[in-house]
């Protein structure tokens, strides 16, 4: 059997991948409700670097930068909701498989 997508331990039990999993799916279903209001408020939230302050995009502003920081935040919710996914899936085949 192919190895786990999130890279968890073997010795871990189904509950704990099954926990995380559902941790990263919440992650990227609250980036993408946050995507969404952007996208309706014609702003969004972005933050570059840990050094600087978040900035406000606005689509009438910089409508360049918004459709980017959108298309950022899209393929960033895409991966979580995959790799939530693909872990669940993973460990259904897995314990599933034990059972037999």
């Amino acid at each position: 059997m192919k190895s786990s997508p999130m890279k968890i331990p073997e010795d871990r039990g189904k509950v704990f991948r099954l926990i995380l999993s559902t941790i990263v799916f919440s992650l990227g279903l609250y980036i993408s409700f946050v995507l969404l209001k952007g996208i309706m408020n014609g702003e969004m939230f972005s933050k570059f670097s840990v050094y600087t302050d978040s900035v406000n995009i606005s689509e009438k502003v910089d409508p360049k930068g918004f459709w980017i920081t959108a298309s950022f935040n899209v393929l960033i919710a895409s991966a979580l909701f995959y790799l939530s996914l693909a872990e669940m899936l993973y460990t259904f085949k897995k314990y599933r498989s034990r059972e037999k």
